[in-house]
């Protein structure tokens, strides 16, 4: 049976754009084949996306066709899923395992609970240099106990 969400007017469906692990992996062989057009920060302009959501057509395994927009806001949910587990996994002195994620127990809570703010910092950091607010983002808290 075919995803379906509503969308549009009056009465019509659109396919979810649901992705698949395979899916993930062609997206991510097509954005490590072609990263210096993302520049330093991996920031891709809309043509980037365009080419992207066409080779996606060739390989897409389930849900609905790959947009260009599909594939921009795929990668920006992946980026940033990423920037949070290597601050955790490389840079906060705590263990790290793609099971456990960090492993938080009572007696480390006040260790997660400063590390959610740093790891935070760091992404605001190199995601929008100009906006240094510090807050909890729910990426970062999925990575308590879990990989």
């Amino acid at each position: 049976m075919d995803e379906k969400k509503s969308g549009g007017s009056a009465g019509q469906e659109a396919e979810r754009c649901h992705w698949s692990s395979a899916d993930e992996l062609h997206f991510l062989d097509y954005i490590t084949a072609h990263k210096e057009k993302g520049g330093d920060g991996l920031n891709f302009d809309k043509n980037f996306w365009l080419l992207a959501a066409t080779k996606m057509v060739l390989c897409t395994t389930s849900g609905a066709v790959k947009s260009a927009e599909a594939c921009s806001q795929k990668w920006t949910r992946m980026h940033a899923t990423f920037s949070t587990v290597d601050c955790v996994a490389n840079f906060s002195g705590i263990s790290w395992s793609n099971e456990q994620g960090s492993d938080i127990t009572h007696e480390s809570e006040s260790v997660w609970v400063n590390l959610i703010r740093v790891c935070t910092y760091l992404l605001f950091l190199t995601t929008a240099t100009n906006f240094f607010v510090i807050q909890e983002i729910p990426v970062a808290k999925s990575f308590r106990n879990k990989g």
